[in-house]
C-alpha cells in the first residue's frame, strides 16, 4: 500500500468545500436584516430611505476594507487575514441585536461591512494558490455557489427564526456560525499548500505544475497603478462586476421588501417564494462555473470562455426582468425574477476566474480593487431603491436602473473585451 506522501489526496476540494461554507455564513449574515425589515421598521419607526441608508452602511465599510484586504492577504496570507475578518463581523452582527437608534444601527452594519470586506480578495487568492487553472472556473463556482445558497437557505431559515424567536435572537444566532468557523480555519488551513500536513507531495506537484499552464495568458501583474487602472481588460470587467454588484445589493436587501409591497405578502410566505429565485441563481452559477472551464478546455480562449459566458449572460438577465416592470401577477413576477436571478449569477465565477487568470501572482490586490466597484454599488443600490420607493411608491424605477447597468455592461463586454491579446496585466522589466 502506498504511503501518504505517494499517494495522490484531494485535500485542496476540503479548502474548496470551507469557503463555500464561509461565502454562505457571508452572505447568511449580511442579508439577515432584509428579512427583519418589517420588525425593525416597526419598532423603531424607520422609513425605506433610512432602512436603504442602513443597507448602504454596509457597503461603506465594506469598501474600504475590501480595496485594502487584498494587498492584506496577498502580504500576510489568507489564514489569518480571513479568520480574523470573520471574527469582526460576527461580532458586529452578534452587537446589531442590541443596536436601539439609527446611528447605532449604521455604526454596526458599517463595522459589519468592514469584517466581509476581505472575503472575496481572500477567496481568489486562496484558490489561485490552491487550484491549477483547468479547475479554477468549477471551484469558484462551487464556492460563489455561497451567495445564492445564503439566501436559498436564508430566506425560508431567517424568517422562521425571525417569526419563533424575534430578529435579535435571530442576530445571535447567525453571528455565532462565523466565530465556529474560524476555529475550524485555522485549525485545517494553511495559505500554501506546500505547508500542509493534509496535502500529499503529488497532490502538491500537480497543483504547482498546473497553475501556470502555457496558454497565451502572462498571469504576471503590474504595481503600477496607472498601468492597472488603464488595462481594458481590468476596467470592463470591474464595469460589468459593479452592475452585477448592483443587482446582488438590490436583491440581497430588497427583495423581501420588493414582494412585501407590490404583492402585501407575509413574512414567512416571502420566505418560502423566495426559494425560486434563489434556487435558480444557485444551479445557474454552477453551471456557469462548469461550462466556462470547458469552453476553456476546448477553445484555450479567455474571450470565449470568460468574456462571452459574462456578456451574454447580463443580457439575457435584463431581458428577463423587464416583465417585472408590466407584472401584477405574483406567479409570473416570480418566474421572471427567477430567471433574471439565474442569468445574473451564472457568470459569477467568469469574473473570478478571469481575474485570477491575469494576475495571479497578485491576484488579492486586482481583486480587492475589483470588488472595492462591487462595494460602491453596494452603497448605492440599497439607498437609491428606498429613495426611489418613497418617492414614486412602487420599485419600478429601481428596476429599471438594474435594467440599464446590465445592458450597459454586458454591451461593453462583448464589444470592448478581448483578454487574449495585448490586453494583459504585465510586470514591467
Amino acid at each position: 500500500m502506498m504511503s501518504f506522501q505517494q499517494s495522490k489526496t484531494y485535500f485542496r476540494w476540503v479548502v474548496v468545500g470551507l469557503v463555500t461554507l464561509i461565502t454562505v455564513i457571508n452572505y447568511l449574515d449580511r442579508s439577515a436584516i432584509a428579512y427583519a425589515i418589517h420588525p425593525i421598521q416597526q419598532e423603531f419607526g424607520f422609513d425605506d430611505t433610512q432602512f436603504g441608508l442602513i443597507g448602504s452602511a454596509f457597503a461603506m465599510g465594506y469598501l474600504f476594507s475590501t480595496f485594502w484586504g487584498g494587498f492584506l492577504v496577498d502580504r500576510f496570507g489568507t489564514r489569518y487575514v480571513w479568520a480574523i475578518a470573520a471574527l469582526v463581523w460576527s461580532l458586529s452582527l452578534i452587537l446589531l441585536s442590541q443596536a436601539n437608534a439609527l446611528i447605532s444601527f449604521l455604526i454596526l452594519r458599517m463595522f459589519l461591512g468592514l469584517g466581509e470586506g476581505p472575503h472575496f480578495p481572500a477567496m481568489t487568492r486562496t484558490l489561485a494558490n490552491w487550484l491549477p487553472m483547468k479547475e479554477r472556473a468549477r471551484a469558484l463556482g462551487l464556492d460563489l455557489v455561497g451567495v445564492p445558497l445564503a439566501s436559498l437557505i436564508g430566506a425560508p431559515l431567517i424568517t422562521s427564526l425571525i417569526v419563533a424567536f424575534g430578529w435579535k435572537i435571530t442576530f445571535l444566532i447567525l453571528g455565532s456560525l462565523g466565530i465556529a468557523w474560524a476555529v475550524v480555519w485555522l485549525f485545517f488551513f494553511r495559505t500554501h499548500p506546500q505547508d500542509s500536513s493534509w496535502v500529499s507531495a503529488p497532490e502538491c506537484a500537480y497543483i504547482q505544475q498546473d497553475q501556470n499552464l502555457n496558454s497565451t495568458v502572462d498571469t504576471d501583474v503590474p504595481l503600477n497603478w496607472k498601468d492597472i487602472l488603464l488595462n481594458r481588460t481590468f476596467i470592463t470587467n470591474t464595469l460589468a462586476f459593479f452592475s452585477f454588484g448592483y443587482f446582488v445589493f438590490f436583491a440581497i436587501t430588497w427583495f423581501p421588501g420588493y414582494l412585501a409591497k407590490t404583492y402585501q405578502l407575509e413574512l414567512q410566505e416571502i420566505g418560502l417564494l423566495l426559494i425560486a429565485p434563489w434556487a435558480t441563481a444557485s444551479l445557474f452559477i454552477l453551471l456557469g462555473g462548469f461550462l466556462s472551464d470547458w469552453i476553456w478546455k476546448h477553445t484555450e480562449s479567455l474571450r470565449l470562455s470568460r468574456s462571452y459566458l459574462i456578456g451574454i449572460s447580463q443580457l439575457l438577465s435584463a431581458l428577463s426582468l423587464i416583465p417585472l416592470l408590466f407584472s401584477h401577477d405574483v406567479k409570473w413576477t416570480l418566474f421572471f425574477l427567477s430567471l433574471g436571478t439565474g442569468f445574473a449569477f451564472l457568470p459569477n465565477a467568469s469574473f473570478f476566474a478571469l481575474n485570477a487568470d491575469l494576475s495571479h501572482e497578485h491576484a488579492g490586490k486586482s481583486q480587492g480593487m475589483m470588488t472595492a466597484f462591487f462595494a460602491f454599488s453596494g452603497i448605492l443600490a440599497p439607498f437609491l431603491t428606498g429613495l426611489l420607493t418613497d418617492w414614486t411608491g412602487n420599485f419600478n424605477a429601481a428596476i429599471f436602473i438594474v435594467l440599464f447597468l446590465s445592458i450597459f455592461s454586458g454591451l461593453g463586454i462583448v464589444f470592448f473585451q478581448f483578454p487574449d491579446h495585448s490586453n494583459h496585466l504585465k510586470t514591467p522589466k
